[in-house]
């Protein structure tokens, strides 16, 4: 099984907003300050409550979000509003990110130790 990529943090999870409103389908997001998000490839969150979503970005040109994908780690692609509060926190796409790395390198010590 192969690594999983793992994206760097931004320390004090710094917040933008949305500069336009999205639908669920969209690949593009517009953000009031994208220098404070790390730069792509890397995750971020839209909304700060339960119904939050993890999307993941593969560009970043000014304050527009590119290469989007929605709904990460079990969250689900949403509409959001004008406004909706968009950081790079940690989240349970970062966590099970570590975890599956972590249970990867073990295995795969465990196997060569078994050959050797």
């Amino acid at each position: 099984m192969a690594i999983s990529t793992m994206y760097p943090a931004k320390a004090g999870s710094p917040k933008t907003v949305l500069a336009i409103q999205i639908s669920a389908s969209a690949t593009q997001i517009t953000v009031a300050d994208a220098s404070v998000l790390p730069s792509a490839p890397n995750i971020c969150v839209l909304g700060s409550d339960s119904s939050a979503e993890i999307v993941s970005y593969s560009a970043k040109n000014g304050n527009v979000l590119s290469g989007v994908v929605r709904g990460l780690g079990g969250t689900v692609a949403s509409v959001w509003d004008v406004d909706t509060i968009v950081a790079r926190n940690f989240t349970s796409f970062d966590h099970d990110r570590f975890m599956d790395n972590i249970n990867t390198l073990s295995s795969e010590k465990a196997d060569a130790s078994a050959l050797g």
